[in-house]
């Protein structure tokens, strides 16, 4: 095996596990995912923006401080550090765009294919679709979806933030819309409509968002979802059922 470099950065979390004298395995796999990284065609185009929604994606780690005032404590003081200014989103939906893993995704497909001059330009415009508003979207619908089980087990639920049920529906129904258009404007379009309607769909297909009382805003949030989504929801409510994911 090619010698790994040695100053090649593993996070604290694993330099401090229990498990971590795994005999190089952790540090081999990060070097050959950047290796094989920086091969793809437009790699120098996406990287700025990939380490930025991978440095922003650690929030993450913050929603499992299981003090709830201390938590909500730290994930304002990480907006107002990483978003400093902005207005147009809440403390607790900046730090749950930033912390999907969506983005990231989006940015290494537009790597691996060769957009020649219009690469930097395609990476830009990918960032700022996902992040914050279509991985904002899957955050947001995948709270709504668990907001009986993240109270019932004392978890950390973005949803719960808004101060009412009725107000947390309506900025939902906003972001998923700004999602789509977001995803339809970008180079490549359709595709990532479709693929943000799936995610939707997936989301608004569980069973926990068609009980009584979560249905009339499952209705709302279809609205808002285009009809794509609306075509999806029917199709994957079956393939639940039939693969037993009906509450995943």
């Amino acid at each position: 095996m090619e010698a790994l470099d040695p100053r090649l950065v593993i996070s604290d979390y694993y330099q401090l596990h229990p498990w971590r004298a795994d005999g190089g395995y952790v540090r081999a796999l990060v070097h050959t995912c950047r290796t094989l990284c920086s091969q793809l065609p437009s790699y120098d185009a996406a990287q700025p923006h990939l380490e930025r929604a991978t440095r922003l994606a650690l929030v993450l780690a913050l929603n499992h401080e299981p003090n709830p005032g201390k938590r909500d404590a730290l994930l304002k003081q990480w907006a107002a550090r990483h978003f400093p200014g902005e207005s147009h989103l809440t403390w607790f939906e900046s730090t749950g765009g930033a912390s999907a893993w969506l983005t990231v995704l989006a940015l290494l497909a537009v790597a691996a294919d060769d957009h020649g001059a219009y690469a930097h330009a395609r990476a830009r415009a990918t960032f700022d679709a996902y992040l914050p508003w279509i991985s904002l979207t899957g955050t947001m619908l995948d709270s709504y979806g668990d907001q009986s089980a993240d109270e019932a087990h004392l978890d950390h639920s973005y949803i719960a933030h808004y101060p009412s049920p009725e107000l947390a529906i309506h900025h939902i129904g906003a972001i998923v819309r700004r999602s789509l258009h977001e995803a339809e404007a970008l180079p490549n379009g359709p595709r990532h409509l479709v693929l943000t309607s799936c995610m939707i769909a997936m989301y608004l297909s569980k069973d926990s968002v068609r009980t009584a009382t979560a249905r009339v805003h499952t209705r709302t949030l279809l609205r808002s979802a285009g009809p794509v989504t609306r075509l999806l929801v029917p199709v994957l409510r079956i393939w639940r059922v039939l693969y037993k994911q009906r509450t995943t």
